[in-house]
């Protein structure tokens, strides 16, 4: 990221109108990769979090149903 927001500044610094818009539609594209890509990673990891979580709650509540504290 550090480099697409150098590149952005560089874009920026430049001052040409045409060369300004075609600099931040194509950093725009690679922000959204780059986001695609890091969502494609997070999904499935966050899932499982999720589950696990689900699951460790569920083992509590059958635990706690028996009538033993904890």
């Amino acid at each position: 990221m550090q480099g697409l927001l150098d590149e952005l500044r560089r874009v920026l610094d430049a001052g040409d109108p045409a060369s300004l818009l075609a600099g931040v539609d194509r950093l725009t594209t690679a922000v959204l990769a780059h986001l695609d890509h890091e969502e494609e990673k997070l999904v499935p990891l966050l899932d499982a979090v999720e589950l696990q979580g689900r699951a460790l709650r569920a083992g509590r509540a059958r635990g706690s149903a028996g009538g033993r504290g904890r």
